[in-house]
């Protein structure tokens, strides 16, 4: 998909530029706004906040969320979600991104444009996806929600019945409407 749109982008002479991170081998050049590179063994946060947004995929063969996931989120951009809505991987991105259904080209288009065109919009979606990072995939933001659930599972067990409050574990628990392209 993306190097479907690096070629829609081409043929309108865009100065959209896109970048493929590791299995670059199999990828066509042909595309001049179209950059292949290969992944460090360590991405590091710096790498990966030089990019104005990310455009993740989920293996469709595992129910995982994408390995780099935090650390795209920890970099202060917005990510493109290539996903179906309603999975775990859409989930974690609403408020932080785009969510654009496998295979719609046209779609993922219309969302790149838009972060391009929409500064604010890019701002306002990389600043809340650091917050989730904090929040969710940080050390200390699991501890304190792992220490949390915990302590209501001790106090549920001591006084015999069930005052368990929900502290984010699941993706149902902080939901919110997703931000989907036009």
């Amino acid at each position: 998909m993306v190097v479907s749109a690096a070629m829609i982008f081409s043929q309108r002479q865009s100065h959209i530029h896109l970048v493929i991170y590791g299995k670059a081998a199999s990828v066509p050049t042909e595309t001049p706004n179209l950059h292949l590179l290969d992944l460090p063994p360590a991405p590091c946060s710096e790498l990966l906040a030089t990019a104005d947004f990310h455009i993740v995929q989920q293996n469709t063969a595992d129910s995982l969320l994408p390995p780099l996931l935090g650390e795209i989120l920890a970099s202060n951009r917005p990510a493109i979600a290539i996903a179906d809505s309603g999975t775990c991987f859409a989930d974690e991105v609403e408020d932080v991104g785009l969510i654009v259904a496998p295979r719609d080209v046209l779609g993922l288009v219309e969302s790149i444009g838009l972060l391009d065109d929409e500064r604010a919009l890019t701002e306002i979606l990389g600043n809340n996806a650091r917050e989730r990072a904090l929040e969710r995939w940080s050390r200390p933001g699991i501890i304190h929600r792992l220490s949390l659930e915990l302590s209501d599972l001790v106090s549920d067990d001591l006084l015999g019945r069930s005052t368990r409050r929900k502290r984010g574990f699941t993706a149902e628990n902080t939901a919110k409407p997703a931000a989907t392209r036009p």
